[in-house]
């Protein structure tokens, strides 16, 4: 059975998220950055994204979770990434993936990115449709991209946060998101 695969994870590390932007590329039905419409669809100057040291240190903070919108999409990302991977032990981006390549990664590591969590609801293209908007090429595309990133030598944490709603919650959904994340060495 798969589930002998899995281990028990360790405690986190004190962790803030921090929102770069509220722009995104992405249609998810259920949140609010998808949609075009929504006010304040911004990304967030500098001076509201970098926390100060003495915050971070008071707070205790070890990892940094750059999430949003779509993060990528910030103009100033490289020299946010460096900001903080000189503070913390972990700078993790949460990402959709869309257009995201083994090329951009390095680049976004060797800024100072530690990890990188993939928001990937399904594997099922039709589902991936109904709950993202997501054309079907792309969704192509995201897949095989992750597939590419687990074939290349990788020292960094990589991950995937999968939105659970009335379109995913079955069995099958999953068992194979479980089974691909397996696949990539999640």
């Amino acid at each position: 059975m798969w589930l002998k695969h899995f281990q028990m994870l360790e405690p986190q590390k004190s962790t803030l998220v921090v929102d770069v932007t509220y722009l995104c590329n992405a249609e998810c039905r259920y949140c609010q950055w998808g949609n075009k419409e929504t006010p304040g669809r911004i990304s967030r100057s500098l001076k509201e994204i970098l926390i100060p040291t003495e915050t971070l240190t008071n707070l205790g903070i070890k990892r940094i979770v750059i999430s949003g919108g779509e993060p990528r999409l910030h103009p100033e990302m490289e020299s946010i990434l460096r900001y903080y991977s000189n503070l913390v032990d972990e700078v993790i981006i949460m990402t959709n993936a869309y257009g995201l390549t083994t090329t951009e990664i390095e680049k976004l590591l060797n800024a100072g990115a530690t990890g990188f969590t993939v928001s990937l609801d399904s594997v099922d293209i039709m589902e991936s449709f109904l709950t993202r908007s997501t054309p079907s090429h792309l969704h192509k595309e995201i897949l095989s991209s992750l597939e590419d990133i687990f074939k290349t030598p990788r020292n960094f944490e990589f991950g995937i946060n999968s939105v659970i709603s009335h379109i995913t919650a079955n069995w099958t959904t999953v068992s194979t998101m479980l089974e691909f994340g397996r696949k990539i060495g999640v």
